[in-house]
C-alpha cells in the first residue's frame, strides 16, 4: 500500500511540475515576463483543489435539489458548506502549505464563506427566479463567478505565511 501511495505521490508531483513549466513558458511567450514558479504551482494546486471541491459541491447540490427536490437555496447552502470544508483543508495543507495560525485562517475562511454564501444565494435567486435559468445551470455560473476572486484572497490574505 505504501508503494502505491508513493507512486501516486511521485506521479502527481511530476505532473504538477510539468504543468507549472508549461504555464511558465506560455506566460513568458505571451508577456515576455517570467512568473514565479511557486505562484504557478500554488495556482495549479488551487485549481485541483477547486475541482475536487466543485465535484463535491455540485454533486451534493444535484442530489439535494434535483433528486431529493430540496429548495435550491437550502441545497446550495448545504452544498457550499461541504465544498468550503474540503477547500479549506486542501488549500491550507496542500495548495498553500500554510503554517499560519489555524484559528485566524479558519475564522477568515469562515467570513469569506459567509460572504460567498450570501453572494451565491443572491445570484442563484436572481438567475433562477428573475432570469429563469435552470438551477443546475445557475449553480455552474455562480461557481464560476466566485472562483475568480477567491484565489487572490486565499493567497494574499488567508494563507499568507508572512
Amino acid at each position: 500500500m505504501k508503494r502505491i501511495r508513493d507512486m501516486v505521490k511521485n506521479v502527481t508531483k511530476n505532473m504538477i511540475k510539468y504543468i507549472v513549466s508549461l504555464i511558465s513558458e506560455v506566460f513568458y511567450k505571451i508577456s515576455g515576463r517570467h512568473i514565479d514558479d511557486m505562484v504557478i504551482e500554488q495556482f495549479v494546486k488551487y485549481a485541483v483543489t477547486g475541482f475536487v471541491a466543485f465535484v463535491a459541491e455540485y454533486g451534493t447540490f444535484y442530489l439535494l435539489n434535483h433528486v431529493a427536490k430540496v429548495w435550491y437555496i437550502w441545497s446550495n447552502s448545504v452544498a457550499m458548506t461541504l465544498g468550503v470544508a474540503i477547500s479549506f483543508f486542501m488549500n491550507r495543507y496542500w495548495s498553500f502549505k500554510s503554517k499560519g495560525n489555524f484559528i485566524r485562517q479558519f475564522v477568515s475562511y469562515g467570513i469569506l464563506y459567509l460572504i460567498n454564501l450570501a453572494i451565491s444565494n443572491g445570484l442563484m435567486a436572481l438567475l433562477i427566479d428573475t432570469v429563469n435559468i435552470k438551477p443546475l445551470i445557475s449553480k455552474l455560473i455562480v461557481i464560476g463567478i466566485l472562483i475568480c476572486w477567491n484565489f487572490i484572497i486565499y493567497r494574499k490574505v488567508i494563507f499568507n505565511n508572512k
